[in-house]
């Protein structure tokens, strides 16, 4: 399975109504996805995540996460990548 090599937020992502906030993730194969966080701005765990708070993301290969205790798996940014493709 593919691994997350790097993770990274643009340092102006995110606002105080907790939207635009981006993720931009490299994987192991190559390949990039730039993820909006929108669709989960207002759960309890990711409301200061969106809204710049709670520091920068690591990633242990298999997930992200926040130094709040908030995280995406790879199976959850696939589907969060799924739910704004299909809104737009």
């Amino acid at each position: 399975m593919v691994k997350i090599k790097r993770i990274f937020t643009d340092d102006a992502s995110g606002s105080e109504n907790g939207t635009g906030y981006t993720l931009d993730v490299d994987f192991d194969n190559g390949q990039t996805l730039l993820l909006t966080l929108d669709p989960i701005a207002d759960k309890p765990l990711f409301y200061d995540v969106v809204r710049g708070k709670c520091g920068k993301p690591e990633t242990d290969g298999a997930c992200v996460f926040w130094p709040n205790g908030a995280s995406l798996s790879l199976q959850e940014m696939f589907g969060l990548m799924l739910t704004a493709s299909t809104a737009q």
